[in-house]
């Protein structure tokens, strides 16, 4: 009977304790282009959330292999180097000490001028 005790708990502790490290991805991110800077806006993940990261590339779909930022709030104005009228995908991962999220919605921005949700 105590090993059974003693297995319950260390399940229930296992238990919490993935939980408290695991991460859903961000919701809803969001871009819109105004003049020379990129807003960005996303909805909290839950998990144990250290900060954001935004990725992007340059295919629709993926991979994103280029970091933009690394951020600790949900949502970013970011002022941009990126080239003009060339096709950026970006997409949000949350992250701790453990690892990152999946990835959140793709979002699609023309550098130049105009914005779609993916």
């Amino acid at each position: 009977m105590k090993k059974f005790k003693i297995l319950s708990c260390l399940i229930i502790v296992l238990s919490f304790v993935a939980t408290a490290w695991s991460l859903s991805c961000p919701s809803g991110v969001y871009v819109s282009k105004l003049e020379s800077k990129i807003h960005f806006k996303w909805g909290e993940s839950w998990g144990r959330v250290d900060g954001y990261r935004i990725y992007y590339g340059t295919n629709e779909g993926g991979p994103y292999p280029s970091l933009l930022c690394d951020v600790e709030d949900t949502t970013l104005e970011y002022i941009t180097n990126l080239e003009i009228d060339k096709n950026y995908y970006f997409v949000c991962r949350a992250y701790n000490e453990v690892g990152e999220s999946e990835d959140s919605n793709e979002v699609h921005l023309l550098k130049q001028d105009t914005i779609n949700e993916k």
